[in-house]
């Protein structure tokens, strides 16, 4: 039920689908989490989801984070009492392929029962945590984080061109994707080509000028207070603690990370992502 509610009853529901078939060649990122077609779920046998359960849940593969008003001693004595009688298994090993460099642009073309034609721009970028994630992650901020934002000011506010449009990044633990999301005011070949031109001149805006100090600054502050006032519920906080033990560093580091960039690292990171020959495109529209 949730693939049909997500993926078929839901307008651009498969360009998620669409873009990983593209975008990725041998990595399994290739495949959405909740299966490539609807077949893949109904086949799924209740031994294949124990066989799964037990090559990767096991507590030797998992991170346990608790942020609350608990005492260490209370907190281990509970652990113990609710966990601590599960035994350790081997875990199955993660063996992944590489995904080469972009050898070329790509295009896709879609239609489906859909309002409006959106086009979605993908770009290989680096791994969460990785050299060049938080410059990636400043791109996306400059360009699209707030009414101060680039594709703001110039692009949406004049209203011309694009209902919606916003970049942001995939956090994977593998090589994931900068993205470039639009919805367009018109259908058609023109408005499509409109589209693209205005878009790629603010890629390549960004990748051949740094961006001023104060423009980098506004987009430093807001992230940090973003995350600031997004940690104060425990949960969150939690949650954040827990992907900082997974992936091996403070939970303070990315934050510190994203504040020492400068501006040249931040077009440096820009040309790299937005070079010739990375650009998947997927061109989504209304079916006639």
């Amino acid at each position: 039920e949730e693939f049909k509610q997500v993926c078929l009853n839901r307008p651009y529901g498969d360009s998620e689908h669409l873009l990983r078939a593209m975008c990725y060649t041998t990595h399994p990122y290739r495949t959405p989490v909740i299966g490539k077609e609807f077949a893949h779920i109904e086949q799924v046998t209740q031994d294949d989801v124990r066989r799964w359960f037990a090559a990767h849940y096991a507590p030797n593969n998992a991170v346990l984070s608790v942020a609350g008003n608990v005492t260490p001693e209370r907190l281990h004595a509970l652990v113990q009492k609710w966990f601590g009688q599960i035994p350790a298994r081997q875990i199955a090993p993660r063996l992944y392929s590489d995904e080469p460099e972009p050898d070329g642009e790509r295009l896709t073309e879609a239609s489906g029962n859909v309002p409006q034609t959106a086009i979605t721009m993908a770009f290989p970028m680096a791994a969460y945590g990785a050299p060049g994630f938080a410059a990636a992650d400043a791109v996306s901020d400059i360009l699209a984080n707030g009414r101060s934002s680039r594709f703001y000011r110039r692009l949406l506010r004049p209203g011309n061109v694009f209902s919606d449009l916003d970049a942001s990044i995939l956090g994977s633990d593998h090589p994931g994707l900068f993205l470039v999301s639009a919805r367009l005011l018109e259908n058609g070949p023109q408005a499509e080509a409109r589209a693209l031109e205005a878009i790629r001149e603010e890629l390549a805006g960004i990748a051949s000028h740094a961006p001023a100090p104060r423009e980098l600054e506004r987009v430093k502050n807001t992230v940090e207070s973003d995350r600031t006032f997004s940690l104060l519920p425990l949960q969150p906080r939690a949650e954040a603690y827990a992907q900082a033990e997974m992936h091996g560093h403070d939970p303070a580091e990315p934050l510190r990370r994203y504040r020492s960039l400068t501006p040249e690292e931040v077009r440096s990171s820009a040309a790299a992502l937005f070079a010739p020959g990375r650009a998947r495109t997927l061109i989504y529209r209304p079916r006639s």
